[in-house]
């Protein structure tokens, strides 16, 4: 009878404990509710600021990219033409058994040449790719710690750029 009583006065605690607890917690609850919606608010802010800073860089390499393809395909250019005319003149001074050929390799010449500029299009489509994703990647740390940004800004687009350049050489 003792250990039900004891019983009995350690349940009617607990659940007194836990009534109080449960209050105490709700009113922590009410009481940090302008401070987390201040700090979300923030952290907004922070990251919409982070995306104005961002997007000049992305465009500016976004310009230079396109700058240094057209600077490429322009000094390519003459080559290929140069290859082609020395083709052109090689093709004229074979023998004429030789003329199919020659012209299934003059298409394949051209063929190879146009998969060319349809890489060069695509080494900047996939660089498109690539700096869209980093700065959503970007804006995802942000949004969780909001380091130190234009370093990291500064080490992703140099990431980016030496990668691209890779690409390029290979």
């Amino acid at each position: 009878e003792n250990m039900d009583n004891i019983k009995k006065n350690v349940a009617a605690k607990a659940e007194e404990f836990r009534s109080r607890f449960d209050e105490n917690v709700q009113e922590l609850r009410s009481s940090l509710a302008p401070y987390t919606e201040d700090v979300q608010l923030k952290m907004n802010q922070q990251i919409a600021e982070m995306t104005q800073r961002v997007v000049p860089y992305a465009e500016m390499l976004q310009t230079k990219v396109n700058e240094h393809l057209e600077d490429l395909n322009q000094k390519l250019n003459p080559y290929i033409a140069e290859l082609k005319l020395k083709l052109n003149e090689n093709v004229g001074s074979m023998d004429q058994n030789l003329a199919p050929y020659i012209g299934n390799l003059n298409t394949n010449i051209n063929q190879r040449i146009e998969e060319f500029h349809q890489n060069v299009a695509t080494y900047t489509e996939q660089l498109n790719k690539i700096i869209s994703q980093n700065v959503r990647e970007m804006q995802k740390r942000l949004a969780l710690n909001g380091g130190n940004v234009q370093q990291d800004l500064q080490t992703k687009l140099t990431t980016v750029w030496d990668n691209f350049w890779q690409n390029l050489q290979n």
